[in-house]
């Protein structure tokens, strides 16, 4: 299975080498967190990635979207929020083995201001005494249950997607809820396993070669606030940001980042705010097609066999061919498959 994943991964990396990558990372600590990766596994990725890619800064991705500069088999590291792990963990890594990164904030996180709100539904299953429970929530019924990973896991999934669809008003509404039904008491501002960096740490990456980039002020998911709020939202941020590191800022990371979580107005209030371009969590390598709507790569938890798999792009290839191949068959009349569905 590893030299399957081996030679396929390496062919597409080959046929793919003139696109550069751009991975995407949260948190690196040792907590078992969701968005995660041990400190241990997260070393190995970026040993191998040195290897495998030419780590670039971000100037050096600003100058191949612009034709000026050409580097194959390019990659750019890239950590969203700026949660404190990010100054404690990663950076030690990234500073060791001379590998550039750039770091999207959310500046009222950084100012100490708010939680980022799905840490506020973990921090919730963590604390209650409650192994599962059934509520009604506007409505809707929720069966929660919180006796194994899995469950807590499955549980999640649940909350966070309804979570998603609404606005931050009545998501930190439903939020309380929850809490209140599940008997704990949430903090006003994240606890330390929680917590974001200050603007002290951010300066101090900001002089050993860590960009940054804008990511709202409050991690709001775009297409779910009004453009007014929007412009407020993507400007503030990055003035902020410019403040402190006495820098300009110039790329932008949307909360989320899938295609449903920011609108054409979005895109056109970051080109008048100055922002130059922006990243996506939609899969794929880059193309200068859309520069505010540029592909990231989730990085795996883990560093293991399916790893060059996942970050070279193959995996995705794979599926996207499972998936054109099923809608072929659909479409020659065999009724026995079911229709596919287009993630993006």
């Amino acid at each position: 299975m590893f030299l399957y994943y081996s030679f396929f991964s390496n062919l597409y990396l080959w046929l793919t080498k003139h696109s550069p990558r751009v991975i995407c990372y949260h948190r690196v600590n040792n907590y078992n967190d969701y968005f995660g990766i041990k400190v241990a596994d997260f070393e190995e990725q970026i040993k191998y990635l040195k290897r495998k890619f030419n780590i670039i800064s971000l100037s050096d991705f600003s100058d191949i979207l612009n034709k000026k500069n050409k580097i194959d088999n390019a990659l750019l590291i890239t950590f969203d929020d700026g949660y404190a792990d990010n100054y404690y963990n990663a950076f030690p890594v990234l500073k060791k083995h001379s590998a550039p990164a750039v770091f999207f904030l959310a500046t009222d996180f950084i100012d100490g201001k708010m939680w980022i709100w799905h840490d506020i539904y973990r921090y919730i299953v963590e604390n209650t005494r409650h192994t599962k429970v059934d509520l009604i929530i506007n409505s809707t019924p929720f069966k929660l249950c919180f006796n194994s990973l899995s469950a807590r896991m499955k549980s999640r999934r649940v909350i966070v997607d309804f979570a998603f669809m609404l606005n931050r008003e009545d998501r930190m509404a439903f939020l309380k809820k929850i809490a209140d039904r599940l008997d704990v008491a949430v903090p006003d501002l994240p606890t330390k396993k929680y917590a974001a960096m200050n603007w002290d740490q951010v300066r101090e990456l900001s002089s050993n070669g860590i960009s940054f980039g804008a990511h709202t002020c409050r991690h709001e998911i775009l297409s779910k606030i009004n453009n007014d709020d929007a412009r407020i939202e993507i400007a503030q941020s990055k003035k902020r940001i410019e403040k402190e590191i006495q820098k300009e800022v110039y790329s932008f990371a949307y909360p989320n980042g899938m295609s449903n979580d920011f609108t054409l107005e979005n895109i056109k209030i970051l080109k008048e705010t100055g922002l130059l371009f922006a990243f996506t969590m939609i899969r794929g390598v880059v193309t200068n097609n859309n520069r505010y709507a540029l592909r990231r790569f989730p990085t795996p938890k883990k560093f293991d066999k399916s790893f060059l798999a996942n970050i070279s792009g193959i995996s995705d290839l794979k599926n996207e061919i499972s998936r054109v191949l099923t809608k072929r068959y659909y479409v020659l009349g065999n009724s026995t498959l079911p229709k596919p569905k287009r993630v993006f």
